[in-house]
């Protein structure tokens, strides 16, 4: 796989490729040669990620907006505005979004991974709330 020859623009509120789950591809894997991918995920109050980890991939996380709660490697860390949190491959974690409005991350994956798997994380239900599996 070979890195985009030339910069790649993404429009506020735009994505590299369609995804279910409130996920926007920012930079893709074809864009970095399958070495990392960048997406904006939003999630409303209540909504999550559910318990996994990653066999090959590296995650880092920021938190733009709102409140989240991060479950990783059986610790807990409230993390507003501002923080950050890298999660080495094979460690689980999970996280909500525990404020009252909307929440919004950016994740890196490290190397790249299909972004429909990273969407298929999510555990958002109709009723407002997360389930764990």
């Amino acid at each position: 796989m070979t890195v985009t020859a030339g910069p790649v623009f993404v429009i506020a509120g735009g994505s590299r490729q369609a995804l279910p789950s409130g996920v926007a591809v920012k930079v893709s894997g074809e864009d970095t040669g399958g070495k990392y991918m960048v997406c904006e995920i939003a999630f409303r109050p209540r909504e999550g990620a559910r318990l996994h980890s990653h066999a090959w991939e590296n995650k880092w996380i920021y938190v733009m907006q709102g409140e989240f709660l991060m479950h990783v490697n059986g610790r807990r860390h409230l993390a507003g505005p501002g923080a950050s949190l890298l999660i080495p491959r094979e460690t689980p974690h999970r996280f909500e979004n525990c404020g009252a409005g909307k929440g919004r991350l950016i994740v890196m994956m490290e190397p790249a991974c299909d972004p429909a798997l990273l969407a298929g994380e999510f555990m958002i239900r109709e009723n407002g709330g997360v389930h764990y599996d």
